[in-house]
């Protein structure tokens, strides 16, 4: 390792297994877990107000960014950017569509060899071959001093390689210029870069004026602000804590960081303040929202109570007590307030995040689950309405009724009952009474057979109203 390798590794406090030069994806990957490394350094050294001690114990859950948050570059980090991972930043800037479409731009016009002078020098920086880079961007940027992305990585090979910030100035200057008509992100880019040295250096007008133009050219690159914030730190308390108030709206980690940040010891306790106010702010929304969502719970839930007294039959009860989903989304609104009661910033952030996030999907899920066995029991019912109606149960019905009452036998069975009355009796009234009763209560038996048929059907048909009825509501 040279010397220059040296002094790299020794300002890399931060992310300190990420080399410049390996692989990008590999890189990626490494920041978005060096990010929790990081989050869990300055949490542990955070007022109570930003996080609680239980939090810490619990973990940082929903504060980590992603390696596709990663892959955005300098936008992506927001709050996780660090000057000293610049470089691999540039690397992966370098992959970005937006990037490659200005290099086809760039190199259209060269020769070959001109070309090769241009890929070369990429080459030997990822393989930090410095010396080597530094010469063929040189020859680059001669070739085609429009390219401004040879300028910033001429920039930040003398910035954090060659330690030669007059040289490192000179040609992110290059870079602005040249950038300022083509991207207002990569102009920003390179006017960050350069404040950052201005401001190592203690001039602080120059390196505030190169901040409010890159704030302007790009009002949603959130580090901007940060950088602005620990300048005026000193002398503008009122829009300091403007800024910070920006920043934490953008991307709430930023507290963190700011909790970390020397330059914001003399306005601690003001910053600390607008956590607090913050905090009062978001919880008082937190707990009116956390109790619709409760209110909504407890209509599903009585919906499900509906479904049991309808259904009758516990083989088919509904228990929500036993439904995964149910507990899990309950789980889960406990937290919220236990997190709000911490009375911690990101404690509270997080039980926002619980209850607009994750909430919403454990109730989806939650209610599927009911609709779902809802449609189960609706499907039963149906088959015992089928069953009721069934040609099976028509023409038993039909038959029996047939038998008795129509075709030879029924005449000779009434003819019989008929002289055998009248012999007994000698009544012919009497006779034809007596004949036509088996007939009559047969009549009889069968109608209220089919009565009773009619109102099983539509005691199920209200049940089954009733269910589709509450599915639809849910």
């Amino acid at each position: 390792m040279n010397d220059n390798q040296e002094a790299i590794k020794e300002i890399k406090p931060y992310y300190s297994n990420i080399e410049f030069g390996n692989d990008v994806e590999t890189q990626i990957n490494l920041i978005a877990q060096g990010t929790r490394d990081l989050l869990a350094s300055w949490a542990a050294l955070a007022n109570k107000i930003v996080v609680s001690h239980e939090r810490l114990i619990d973990g940082l859950d929903y504060l980590s960014i992603s390696p596709d948050d990663v892959k955005e570059g300098l936008h992506g980090l927001k709050s996780m950017f660090d000057f000293n991972i610049s470089e691999v930043v540039w690397q992966i800037e370098k992959r970005k569509s937006s990037f490659k479409n200005f290099i086809k731009i760039f190199v259209s016009d060269l020769s070959v060899s001109e070309k090769r002078i241009r890929k070369r020098a990429e080459r030997y920086y990822e393989d930090v071959l410095i010396d080597e880079a530094e010469e063929d961007f040189v020859s680059s940027a001669a070739i085609n001093e429009y390219d401004f992305t040879v300028y910033i990585s001429l920039g930040l090979i003398y910035m954090f390689r060659k330690i030669d910030l007059d040289g490192s100035i000179y040609c992110l200057d290059n870079a602005i210029q040249y950038a300022k008509p083509k991207s207002s992100y990569y102009t920003s880019f390179a006017l960050m870069h350069k404040a950052n040295i201005l401001y190592k250096n203690n001039f602080l007008d120059e390196a505030r004026q190169c901040l409010e133009e890159a704030i302007i050219l790009s009002p949603d690159l959130y580090e901007l602000f940060y950088q602005m914030s620990i300048i005026e730190a000193s002398s503008n308390k009122e829009k300091t804590i403007s800024l910070i108030v920006k920043l934490l709206n953008f991307d709430i980690r930023y507290s963190l960081k700011i909790e970390n940040e020397p330059a914001f010891n003399n306005i601690r306790e003001e910053i600390h303040g607008v956590y607090k106010e913050m905090m009062d702010v978001q919880s008082t929304e937190i707990i009116h929202h956390h109790e619709h969502v409760t209110n909504k719970i407890n209509e599903v839930s009585e919906k499900i109570s509906r479904c049991n007294s309808i259904i009758e039959n516990r083989e088919f009860f509904m228990e929500k007590e036993k439904d995964s989903e149910f507990n899990e989304l309950n789980q889960a609104m406990q937290r919220i307030i236990e997190l709000i009661d911490r009375k911690s910033l990101l404690d509270v952030y997080t039980a926002g995040i619980i209850l607009t996030k994750e909430i919403p999907h454990l109730f989806d899920n939650f209610k599927q689950n009911i609709i779902l066995h809802i449609d189960k029991i609706i499907q039963y019912l149906k088959d015992e309405k089928s069953k009721i109606n069934s040609e099976y149960v028509k023409k038993k019905n039909k038959y029996f009724l047939y038998s008795i009452t129509k075709g030879i036998k029924s005449a000779l069975m009434y003819s019989l009952i008929y002289f055998a009355a009248w012999i007994a009796f000698n009544n012919i009234s009497l006779a034809i009474v007596l004949a036509t009763l088996p007939f009559i209560m047969v009549w009889y038996l069968n109608y209220a057979n089919f009565m009773h048929r009619t109102n099983l059907v539509k005691k199920l048909e209200a049940k089954l109203n009733e269910l589709q009825e509450i599915s639809h509501s849910i």
